[in-house]
């Protein structure tokens, strides 16, 4: 007999600080996955980071923020 096997993995980090007047935040996190099927697999990983900061005396704020995901995936098995 034949066993299946699926493997899935997700490990993830978070990030953050800041001031009365500055916040930063910055987050990681990825998936791994191997499927059943001979060379099936995905993979993907997200980043973002984010910056809160206010200018004189609170009247601006500026909030800036990325982020950015890069995704593989192989030999993925359409639904439907």
């Amino acid at each position: 007999t034949t066993l299946f096997r699926s493997v899935v993995t997700t490990e993830s980090v978070t990030l953050s600080t800041g001031t009365e007047r500055n916040q930063t935040y910055f987050s990681a996190s990825a998936v791994n996955s191997k499927g059943m099927i001979p060379n099936n697999n995905y993979n993907r990983y997200n980043f973002t980071f984010r910056n809160t900061t206010s200018f004189l005396q609170d009247k601006m704020t500026l909030d800036v923020s990325s982020s950015y995901i890069k995704q593989n995936d192989r030999n993925m098995v359409n639904q439907g």
